[in-house]
């Protein structure tokens, strides 16, 4: 089967966002969920997203590969 690790709900402080805090926790992560044996992981981001974000996890070899829409009562 395919396993799949998430990166969600994490968040630089502001303070910090612009001097690579974000990226090392990213990278490290991803290193953890490699040696836990996941095929992919996967990042859910909020529908406002900034573009230098989504450029960021694009440098670090993700690319959107979903939309998903909600309606809310």
């Amino acid at each position: 089967g395919q396993y799949i690790g998430y990166l969600d709900n994490w968040a630089t402080k502001k303070g910090y966002i612009g001097r690579g805090v974000g990226k090392l926790l990213a990278d490290r992560a991803i290193q953890i969920l490699q040696s836990w044996g996941c095929d992919s992981i996967r990042i859910n981001l909020a529908y406002k997203t900034d573009e230098k974000l989504l450029d960021v996890f694009s440098k670090t070899g993700f690319h959107p590969i979903i939309t998903v829409l909600e309606k809310r009562f």
